[in-house]
């Protein structure tokens, strides 16, 4: 990011500057001018008087338009890692300008925002986080290039929000992904049971007969079968515990992508993250909040 658009977030504001163009532009008429003077031409002269009003009255009109608009809202939706995320920005006033770049202020750093769509009173588009966790924003600036290319032109307002973006989802998910186990010097490896039961545990002293010999045998890893109750498929998955053997950004991941599975098949779950218990049953509230803690975490 450059250090203009890092140095215009200090307050809020309107500024204009000319393009290479715009220099371009009004260094022409700075030499008709001097043309006009020097010659006697006054033709030369009314036609350079008229291209320096037409190009003041331009700078005030834009600065004027801008002032009437009012930055309401920034909505964003869903939020993961290193994926594009919606968001739809309103505001009340004037139309804003079709070629417009927006730039969010937040406490990790400035983010830029896509815009695909430009209907009235709201913008609409993609956002990407390249990192988890809470971001919380104060300012945005919007960007513009107005009229015909010969100004580049901001404008910084305040305005207050925050979103949690969850960690990274695994493309092609499934549960057995979910119980993969990874071994110092060996391929990561599958762990695959039939479908009677509802879900592996770790073992912790249960009978020996609850042991699955095969996933020991070919894992060298002690699970149980917990078999499916009469209320339905019952999951639980315990962080950090059950995700030992992975790097920490990876097993969040992989709890992040087996909570969005369950909760979108409506599947018992029950999480423990660092102790603390989430009991998920299609609750979008408690869906949200799993979401939180991975985030932060």
């Amino acid at each position: 990011m450059s250090f203009f658009i890092k140095l215009l977030f200090l307050r809020d504001g309107i500024y204009i500057h000319p393009t290479k163009l715009g220099n371009y532009f009004n260094g022409l008429i700075f030499l008709l001018i001097l043309l006009s003077v020097g010659y006697g031409n006054n033709l030369l002269l009314i036609l350079s008087l008229f291209l320096f009003s037409l190009n003041f009255i331009w700078i005030f009109k834009t600065y004027f338009h801008l002032k009437k608009i009012k930055l309401l809202n920034l909505n964003i939706g869903e939020c993961f890692s290193l994926q594009n995320a919606h968001f739809r920005l309103t505001w009340k006033g004037k139309d804003l300008f079709l070629d417009s770049q927006l730039y969010l202020k937040t406490n990790k750093g400035i983010i830029s925002l896509r815009v695909l769509q430009n209907d009235e009173n709201d913008f609409q588009g993609e956002i990407y986080f390249n990192k988890r966790g809470m971001y919380v924003w104060d300012k945005i600036l919007y960007s513009s290039t107005y009229p015909f290319g010969l100004y580049q032109i901001y404008k910084v307002d305040s305005i207050q929000g925050q979103t949690f973006v969850a960690p990274s989802l695994i493309s092609h998910f499934s549960l057995s992904n979910s119980m993969e186990k990874k071994s110092l010097g060996q391929e990561n490896k599958l762990i695959k049971g039939n479908e009677e039961f509802s879900h592996f545990q770790n073992y912790q002293g249960e009978s020996l007969k609850k042991i699955d010999w095969k996933i020991y045998s070919k894992n060298n890893l002690l699970v149980i079968k917990e078999r499916e109750s009469s209320g339905g498929l019952y999951f639980k998955r315990t962080w950090p515990d059950d995700f030992k053997d992975f790097e920490k950004e990876h097993s969040l991941s992989m709890v992040m992508s087996e909570l969005k599975f369950h909760y979108e098949r409506g599947n018992h779950f029950e999480l423990i993250i660092n102790n603390k218990k989430f009991s998920l049953e299609s609750n979008p509230s408690v869906y949200i909040k799993c979401k939180q803690e991975l985030s932060t975490c």
